[in-house]
């Protein structure tokens, strides 16, 4: 039986809805293609079922698959352009999930996802990178929520109107405390990738509910200052959260080299939790339940189970899923 994989970050939706957008959106940008490579073969870039991206209907290959499509929203929109964007690259993913409704279901709301998971389908869970719209109108978020979008991030790399990433220090802006509150009201989760460690530790200190990291890895590792440091999974952890590990890489042993070094590091900060929210090795740590995020490609996914799976004991793998986190709780003492 296949285990149900949850995915949660890609770039496929901008790069496949990228040809929908308007003229102005693009002049903005200034790209025709998402990737110059793209105006090779445009019709490789526009469909869900059947593309040269990093996930296809195709790729899963039958695999219960709950992929979240983030709307990345590059910096230079502003926040009226991005909700603009949003909108065309949003109607491209439904519009795809709805011609293959067959093998796809679009997720709109959290309760969506088991259901299509133990259906052996692929589920397309609506997100947003960088969303800079909601300093347009706060009101958005509870609209969005409505409308599907799960999980949002308030940054890319640069300075924005909510927030920034670590090209600068600033911290969170007026606008993005506010949004921050109104996302966890409406229960819409928070996304910290590409935080700086000013803005993580505001989100830390403001945040009442778990957020995650949709595409980090460990700056113990990789001392990037765009990862995560030993502290910051903790914090991620010890609030309920998830972390999806960023394994974009161009070759299978490179990526098995590279999850390795990843695991060496996580099973080392993670501590110890419940045994249900955890996967264990036979010693004293364990790493708080988590997914792993855009792997790449697809036929590898196998592999890094199989490099999981070699730590747990049989008991443990039963345990073994790929958690939901889009049900937002209140973070327990014991957590």
């Amino acid at each position: 039986m296949s285990i149900p994989v949850l995915d949660l970050h890609c770039d496929t939706a901008d790069r496949l809805g990228w040809q929908t957008i308007d003229r102005e959106l693009k002049t903005v940008s200034g790209d025709e293609f998402f990737t110059p490579d793209d105006a090779e073969c445009p019709e490789r870039y526009f469909s869900l079922k059947d593309n040269d991206c990093a996930i296809s209907i195709d790729m899963a290959e039958g695999t219960p698959w709950a992929q979240c499509f983030a709307t990345f929203v590059p910096d230079c929109f502003s926040p009226e352009q991005s909700l603009r964007f949003h909108a065309q690259i949003m109607a491209h993913i439904s519009a795809q999930t709805n011609l293959n409704h067959a093998e796809a279901t679009e997720v709109h709301a959290a309760s969506d996802i088991r259901p299509a998971l133990d259906q052996g389908r692929f589920a397309c869970i609506h997100t947003i990178e960088n969303a800079r719209m909601f300093a347009h109108d706060l009101n958005l978020i509870e609209a969005l929520k409505r409308a599907g979008v799960l999980m949002a991030s308030l940054t890319w790399n640069a300075a924005g109107p909510l927030a920034s990433g670590h090209d600068t220090h600033a911290g969170l802006t007026d606008l993005g405390r506010q949004a921050i509150a109104e996302m966890e009201r409406c229960g819409m989760v928070l996304d910290v990738s590409h935080l700086n460690d000013e803005c993580f530790d505001e989100v830390a200190a403001l945040a009442k509910r778990p957020f995650v990291a949709s595409h980090s890895n460990s700056r113990a590792v990789c001392g990037h200052v765009r990862n995560l440091t030993d502290q910051q999974f903790q914090v991620i952890r010890d609030g309920g959260g998830v972390v999806g590990l960023d394994a974009v890489v161009h070759a299978e042993q490179r990526l098995v080299q590279r999850f390795r070094h990843a695991l060496r590091s996580i099973f080392a900060v993670a501590g110890a939790g419940k045994p249900e929210n955890h996967i264990r090795i036979p010693s004293q740590w364990s790493i708080s339940c988590w997914m792993i995020s855009a792997v790449q490609p697809v036929k590898v996914f196998s592999r890094v189970c199989s490099i999981l799976f070699c730590h747990c004991t049989l008991m443990e793998r039963k345990r073994f899923v790929f958690r939901v986190p889009f049900n937002a709780r209140q973070p327990s003492s014991a957590s």
